[in-house]
């Protein structure tokens, strides 16, 4: 969800993207993730710049960092310590599609 204040009707807005949620998670060397989406997109989220906050400090870890699994459609690591789907899904990137060749090398099956 987006807060923002829209100077035309002098009030604060509310945008709710569709709910998308986590439903995959692996995690990639120096603190990524490689986290898959119920819209079927696959998206790499970095997890270093939440490892200066005090409350992510056990992610330093990399055997503890490595626990990462999904509960309730976001990624977790214990009781106490997740990530929403919302900043998993907008705080990353989307994973390059990789070009696949053709078998037909480009003629039509009529």
């Amino acid at each position: 969800m987006k807060v923002y204040y829209d100077e035309n009707i002098r009030d604060q807005v509310c945008h709710v993207s569709a709910l998308i949620r986590a439903v995959s998670v692996e995690p990639q060397d120096d603190s990524k993730l490689l986290v898959s989406f119920s819209n079927g997109e696959q998206r790499i989220f970095d997890a270093a710049p939440l490892l200066d906050m005090p409350i992510y400090a056990p992610l330093r870890e990399p055997s503890f960092f490595r626990r990462a699994h999904i509960e309730c459609g976001t990624v977790v690591w214990s009781d106490e310590l997740d990530v929403s789907p919302e900043s998993l899904y907008e705080d990353s990137s989307p994973l390059p599609v990789a070009r696949v060749a053709s078998p037909l090398n480009g003629h039509r099956v009529i």
